[in-house]
C-alpha cells in the first residue's frame, strides 16, 4: 500500500494527533477497513464489475456504513437509490 500526502502532512503526523488523509485501494471485502468504522480519513475503495456487484457490495456491512455513486445518469442513480 502507498501513503499518499505532502511532506507538511507527514510533518504533522510524527507530531501526533493527526493522520493524512490517505486513499487504499483494491481493498479486499473482507478487510475490516471495509467492514467497520475507521473514524479517520481514509476512503478504502475498489472496482467492481457492474451496478449489481457494486450494489451487492455497499449492502454487505452490519453496521450499514456509507457508500456513493457518482454518475451522470438519472437513470441509475435512481436504480441505486431504489
Amino acid at each position: 500500500m502507498r501513503q499518499l500526502g505532502g511532506p507538511l502532512a507527514f510533518r504533522l503526523a510524527a507530531a501526533g494527533n493527526f493522520f493524512p488523509p490517505t486513499l487504499l485501494a483494491d481493498c479486499p471485502q473482507d478487510a475490516l477497513i471495509m467492514q467497520e468504522e475507521s473514524f479517520g480519513p481514509t476512503l478504502p475503495a475498489r472496482a467492481v464489475a457492474d451496478d449489481a456487484e457494486a450494489l451487492q457490495l455497499m449492502n454487505d456491512s452490519r453496521y450499514g456504513l456509507t457508500a456513493s455513486v457518482w454518475t451522470k445518469s438519472s437513470d441509475r442513480a435512481r436504480w441505486f437509490a431504489e
